[in-house]
C-alpha cells in the first residue's frame, strides 16, 4: 500500500502545477540555503563583463552555453543565490529556460519553477521578454548531446536562429554567456553506431526532449562531480527593434553572437582547470 501510495503522490504532482510562479514567501529562506549550498559545492562562481545586463531597464537575451550533459552552470542565474551583485540582484527581474521534460518530474516542476526557471518554448521567451526580464537560455539545447565530444566543447549553434529572431522582435540584446569547467561534472556514454542509428537517436531525443545518454559522477552515481564551474557573462550585442526579422537579419545576428562565444571562450578558458580547452560551432 505505501508503494502505492507513492506512484500516486508521484503522478499527481507530475501533472499538479507550481500554484504560482511567485516563489512562496515560505519556501524564500530553504530555498536560498539550497541554491547557496549547490554553488559552494562546485564550486560556481560568476564572472560579469558588463553589468547593464543585469539593471532590469530592459530585456536581454542570454545565450548561455554549452549544454553539456546537464546545464548545471543555471544555477549561477537561480534566485536566491549570491553570484549576481546585490544591488543588481532584482528578485523576478531574471529568468532561466529549461528543457520542459523536467518540469513533468514530481517535485522537480515546483523546485525549478520557485528558482526562476521556466519551460523552454517561444510563447513563454515572448512572454518574459515582453515583461522586459532578463532572460537566460541555452541556445544549443539537447541537440548539444548529440552532437559533443570528449575533447572539444561543440555547440550546436550554426541554424539556432529562433532566439536570435525572438531577440530582434523584442529588441532585446544578444549577451553571449559561458559556463566553464561545466563539461568535467560527469562523465558520459552516448548510444550511437554501430549499434543504434544515429537518426534513431536524434529522433528519440527530439520526442522525449532530453538525449538518452549513460552519464556518471561522483563513485559512480548522478551526483556531479565537485568541480569548479565558472559563469562568465559577456558584453551584449545590441540589435535593432524588428517585428518580422528577415532570414539574413537572423544569421548576422546570429554569426555576431557565435564570433562573441568564441572570443570569450578563447579569453577566459584558462581560468578553470579543464580537460577541454577548445571549441567549435556546428
Amino acid at each position: 500500500p505505501y508503494g502505492l501510495s507513492a506512484i500516486g503522490l508521484h503522478l499527481t504532482l507530475c501533472f499538479f502545477p507550481a500554484l504560482s510562479e511567485a516563489t512562496p514567501s515560505w519556501a524564500i529562506l530553504p530555498l536560498g540555503i539550497i541554491v547557496k549550498w549547490i554553488q559552494k559545492y562546485f564550486p560556481v562562481t560568476m564572472e560579469i563583463e558588463d553589468e547593464t545586463v543585469f539593471s532590469g531597464d530592459r530585456p536581454y537575451m542570454i545565450g548561455l552555453e554549452p549544454h553539456s550533459v546537464l546545464p548545471l552552470g543555471l544555477v549561477a542565474f537561480a534566485e536566491g543565490g549570491s553570484l549576481v551583485p546585490k544591488h543588481l540582484d532584482k528578485y523576478g527581474a531574471r529568468v532561466a529556460f529549461a528543457t520542459n521534460a523536467v518540469f513533468s518530474v514530481a517535485f522537480v516542476r515546483h523546485l525549478w519553477t520557485w528558482l526562476g526557471l521556466r519551460p523552454i518554448s517561444k510563447s513563454n521567451l515572448n512572454k518574459y521578454l515582453k515583461e522586459g526580464k532578463c532572460c537566460v537560455m541555452i541556445p544549443g539545447g539537447v541537440q548539444e548531446c548529440l552532437t559533443m565530444e570528449h575533447d572539444i566543447e561543440t555547440l550546436f549553434l550554426t541554424k539556432r536562429t529562433g532566439f536570435v529572431k525572438l531577440a530582434l522582435q523584442h529588441g532585446a540584446p544578444l549577451v553571449p554567456a559561458f559556463a566553464f569547467g561545466q563539461c568535467n561534472s560527469f562523465s558520459w556514454a552516448r548510444p550511437g553506431p554501430p549499434f543504434v542509428p544515429t537518426g534513431l537517436v536524434r529522433s528519440f531525443s527530439r520526442s522525449i526532449g532530453f538525449c538518452p545518454l549513460l552519464f556518471w559522477g561522483r563513485s559512480g552515481s548522478t551526483i556531479p562531480h565537485a568541480s569548479p564551474i565558472h559563469v562568465v557573462v559577456g558584453k551584449p550585442i545590441h540589435v535593432p527593434q524588428v517585428d518580422q526579422p528577415s532570414a539574413e537579419q537572423a544569421q548576422l545576428y546570429l554569426k555576431k553572437y557565435n564570433e562573441a562565444l568564441e572570443k570569450l571562450f578563447d579569453k577566459h578558458k584558462h581560468k578553470v582547470p579543464s580537460t577541454i580547452q577548445s571549441m567549435k560551432i556546428v
